[in-house]
């Protein structure tokens, strides 16, 4: 399952954090209830966003998918997110697995199971 914290919005984007997070837990908690098996994966769309200053978006970035993490996703996803070491960085500042968008020549494979976190 893929959640999603776009709003729709020009005018405010993403959705209020607060929100996102309760979605997150509530997916997870009604899957759990029926006892079915899913994989949420959360995703922001920080870096799908008019480009910003690169901290604040990272910023941003790291505290909704943190969060998103703390809710009961499985994993997180950063659509967007193209730089190397920022994606390296992200990885291990989130402590979950971190799904970003593949482009052809964009990233070797070897890099990316390079950031892995270890098993």
């Amino acid at each position: 399952m893929n959640l999603e914290d776009a709003s729709g919005d020009p005018d405010q984007p993403l959705i209020d954090l607060a929100i996102a997070a309760e979605k997150i837990a509530a997916a997870r908690a009604a899957a759990a209830k029926l006892q079915v098996p899913i994989v949420v994966n959360a995703r922001t769309d920080v870096y799908l966003l008019p480009a910003g200053d690169s901290a604040g978006q990272y910023s941003e970035a790291l505290r909704r998918l943190i969060a998103y993490r703390d809710a009961g996703a499985d994993c997180v996803f950063a659509p967007g997110l193209k730089d190397a070491a920022t994606i390296a960085q992200l990885v291990r500042d989130v402590q979950c697995p971190l799904n970003i968008l593949a482009a052809p020549g964009r990233h070797r494979f070897p890099n990316l199971k390079s950031w892995a976190l270890p098993a």
